[in-house]
């Protein structure tokens, strides 16, 4: 492998393992197991990754997450709870 392929490919390495880490801790639905491709815009270019506004995604995927397992069929919640827990905690 030439070295600029190296590079590509170790690249695209850490894009999907912080795809899988981001898609399975932060924005975790109940399969627990597909990491929705919405979240790949996120990463496209890593540098400008930084300036975005994480934490108010994450809470508007819980808040939609506990807004969905509030509905009469639903029997699981989907998303990172421990940090929904430690949200709720600091607003008392």
């Amino acid at each position: 492998m030439t070295n600029s392929l190296l590079l590509i490919h170790n690249y695209l390495a850490v894009i999907t393992y912080l795809l899988h880490l981001v898609g399975c801790t932060l924005f975790a639905n109940k399969s627990a197991t597909h990491v929705h491709v919405v979240h790949l815009e996120g990463f496209r270019d890593l540098g400008q990754s930084r300036g975005y506004a994480w934490g108010v995604v994450v809470l508007v995927h819980m808040y939609d997450q506990l807004n969905e397992a509030s509905q009469t069929p639903t029997r699981q919640m989907g998303g990172y709870l421990t940090l929904l827990q430690v949200n709720v905690k600091v607003r008392k």
